[in-house]
Parts: C-alpha cells; sequence; structure tokens
C-alpha cells in the first residue's frame, strides 16, 4: 500500500476576507486543497476567514451579486452559521458573548468566533452599528478620559460626541470626466479641525478626515495645508483620504 503523502501546506487564513471578491479568494483555496486522491479520513488543512461583512465589501465596477458578495458575506448567510443558537442574531442585546445552554443541545460545532466587546469606540459612536448591523450585542469597554476634547464646546453642551452639521453648499464636478467636490464641505470640515486642535489640545495627528470622493479629497488637503490655517503655515499633519486609508486604524477624532 502507497502511503498517504503529508499535507504541503496545513492550513490557510485570511484576514480582511470581506473585501476580497469571490474570485479573488478562490486561487488560494485551490492551493491548500488535497488532490482528489488524498484521504477524506486523513488530516484536512484549516481554512479560516477573518473579517465583517458589515464594513468594507469588495471593490469592483461589476454589479453582479456573484461578484460584488464576497465568499465570505455568502458563506455567513447559510443556515449553519446564520441560524446557530450561538449566532448573532440569537444572542440578547449586549448581554455578553453567547453561552452555550443545555437546552441548546444536541448542535454543530459553531464554525464561528463572534466579537462582542469594543476596545475603541465611546458608547455613543458605538450605539449607531451596534444597533444597525450588529443585533445590539456589541459590549462597549473602552476607557474614557477626561480629557479637554470630552469638555470641548463643539458638543454644544450635549457631551455626547457625535454631531452633524448640516450645510447648503453646491455640489460640483470636474470637468473631463472628474469626481464631485464640495466647497462648502471642504471649509467646514477643515474649520472643524483648526478649531479642535487649538480649543481642545488635539494633535493634528489624531485628526482625520474621511471623504469617499477623491477630487474631495485632493480639495481638502490642498485647502488644510494653505495659508488660511496653521497660523498660516497650514495644518500638514491631520490625516486626510479616502475611507480605505483609514482600514484598521485609529484616530481621536474623526469628521
Amino acid at each position: 500500500e502507497v502511503p498517504t503523502p503529508p499535507l504541503h501546506w496545513t492550513a490557510l487564513l485570511i484576514d480582511e476576507a470581506a473585501q476580497a471578491t469571490e474570485l479573488e479568494v478562490l486561487p488560494a483555496i485551490s492551493v491548500v486543497c488535497p488532490p482528489s486522491t488524498y484521504p477524506e479520513k486523513s488530516p484536512q488543512p484549516r481554512f479560516v476567514m477573518a473579517g465583517d461583512e458589515n464594513q468594507l465589501g469588495p471593490r469592483t465596477a461589476s454589479r453582479d451579486t456573484r461578484v460584488t458578495m464576497s465568499l465570505f458575506a455568502r458563506l455567513f448567510k447559510r443556515p449553519l452559521y446564520n441560524d446557530h443558537p450561538l449566532s448573532r442574531s440569537k444572542v440578547k442585546p449586549s448581554s455578553g458573548p453567547p453561552v452555550l445552554k443545555r437546552s441548546m443541545l444536541p448542535i454543530t460545532y459553531p464554525p464561528f468566533t463572534l466579537l462582542i466587546r469594543n476596545y475603541r469606540s465611546h458608547p455613543a459612536i458605538l450605539s449607531v452599528p451596534s444597533a444597525i448591523f450588529y443585533q445590539n450585542t456589541l459590549i462597549p469597554e473602552v476607557v474614557i478620559p477626561n480629557t479637554p476634547l470630552q469638555q470641548s464646546d463643539i458638543w454644544r453642551g450635549r457631551r455626547w460626541p457625535v454631531l452633524f452639521i448640516p450645510h447648503d453648499g453646491t455640489d460640483e464636478i470636474e470637468r473631463d470626466g472628474g469626481g464631485w467636490y464640495n466647497v462648502s464641505e471642504a471649509n467646514i470640515a477643515c474649520d472643524i479641525a483648526q478649531t479642535l486642535i487649538y480649543s481642545s489640545s488635539v494633535k493634528q495627528p489624531d485628526i482625520c478626515i474621511m471623504s469617499p470622493f477623491a477630487a474631495q479629497v485632493r480639495l481638502m488637503r490642498s485647502l488644510i495645508r494653505s495659508s488660511k490655517y496653521g497660523n498660516g503655515s497650514g495644518l500638514w499633519d491631520v490625516n486626510i483620504g479616502p475611507l480605505e486609508a483609514f482600514q484598521g486604524l485609529e484616530k481621536r477624532v474623526v469628521i
């Protein structure tokens, strides 16, 4: 009898899996898959995807759902995950990680691990995504420091560090097929950054300004580095970029 050869690759871990199209993930899976002659009872490679389908999804110009939905998101909609007794939809709001109980048995071993505790965001910020995307299951664990930022006048006495500012500035579009930008919005965003730096002792690198439009990013970078800001020298260390530029990063202030 010919001995079964050992696996060349014993595991595959794909991080930020919800951002990859299914077509991008398949080549990696094919590399770790054993040949068809490999016995099913022999040790099999482990396949783990880490990600969040409620954050950034695949970037593609296609509108075909077979491409725009990641393998991660497609698998998570299957009953094995979605209807499992320990899934997020079955957990009581903000009650902590799900606990296996005798009444649930027998069940399939959970093929997933859910993150419940959040150590990054103020409860006021966390409450919105928790309610909209995570069935109110996120638990804020961050220690809120008593800093000038918390007491800033920008919150208008509410001490609730989320602020929506209406404006009626007109959207404009660059010539020759350029992107959208809004001068009024750019000025407001840059003004807020300068106010926080000088009135609330926030350091420039602790502030980021996000925009989904490349033209708006270019406008705000040019504006905030001009003599209008930073006592004539510009604010060069305020981070301005598209959403993807801040994936996985932390900032004290997000505009």
